[in-house]
């Protein structure tokens, strides 16, 4: 995620603390339910805007007629951003605080905002960290046959997602045999990049390394809410597209990455783009 999406995150967080406080306060105070409706209104709309950044960086929706709030939360309920429909009860009453010239709506709403909506917007912070901060508990995964032993973490931008990044360790042999690396979420760049990139080194190629340590990955995709992976190769790269398609993966097309993809090259080849579902 970019950096306009790492400040507005952190003034969520900001704000959201802020309004935690009128859990302390006097709430028949006029001027801390004044304060508790402006706080409520901002978290909510920097709220929103976060959820369309996820939404658009990395889950790739980009099909919104008019980016709306509304629009926006249907869009993240069904993404697991949010779990509760509450939210749009939540978005009536914002629209509604903004036309509270009196302080008459804001003592409607104040218990229920100070004991129901809040925990709603620390819910959503905690889905939101859990997003974007690594799991210690992937730094190292193993199955019968290969261990993967974490090399490095990469936080991603605003066109490179978030990876993982290990060393395949055959258990037989027990000596370093390739690398390979999981990307979380999608985005445009990544339709074509795929979620998981491999290699295997030469004098160990044939015993299907690459295939038992992509079989690891689908637990790493759950856990970050993802329902489907890309898996991408050269059109004529046949061991490569052979260990995708015995993962059970499923051939979309063979394309020409255009020019603005990231890691595009003059003279790069066709890619066969395969959809795994998990």
């Amino acid at each position: 995620m970019d950096e306009k999406f790492s400040r507005r995150f952190k003034s969520f967080c900001n704000s959201l603390n802020a309004l935690a406080e009128a859990r302390q306060r006097d709430l028949s105070d006029s001027f801390v339910l004044s304060g508790t409706s402006a706080k409520f209104s901002i978290t909510f709309d920097l709220a929103w805007k976060v959820m369309k950044d996820i939404l658009v960086q990395y889950y790739a929706i980009i099909g919104f007629v008019a980016g709306s709030p509304r629009e926006v939360l249907r869009e993240a309920f069904k993404a697991n951003l949010i779990s509760d429909d509450t939210w749009m009860e939540m978005l009536k009453v914002r629209n509604e605080l903004a036309h509270d010239y009196d302080g008459d709506i804001v003592r409607t709403y104040c218990n229920v905002i100070v004991e129901k909506y809040i925990d709603l917007f620390f819910d959503f912070e905690s889905v939101v960290k859990k997003l974007f901060e690594f799991n210690k508990d992937f730094f190292t995964l193993e199955n019968d046959s290969v261990r993967l032993e974490l090399i490095d973490t990469y936080a991603g931008n605003d066109k490179e997602l978030p990876y993982y990044w290990w060393n395949i360790i055959s258990k037989s042999r027990n000596v370093n045999v390739g690398k390979i690396s999981f990307r979380i979420g999608h985005n445009y760049h990544s339709y074509y990049n795929g979620n998981i990139g491999y290699e295997v080194d030469e004098e160990y190629r044939g015993n299907h390394y690459a295939l038992l340590a992509c079989r690891l990955m689908p637990d790493v995709a759950r856990y970050y809410g993802m329902d489907k992976l890309y898996l991408t190769c050269d059109f004529d790269n046949v061991a490569s597209y052979k260990t995708i398609e015995k993962l059970g993966a499923r051939l979309i097309e063979e394309v020409q990455p255009p020019k603005d993809y990231v890691f595009y090259y003059e003279g790069m080849p066709k890619q066969r783009i395969y959809e795994l579902k998990i």
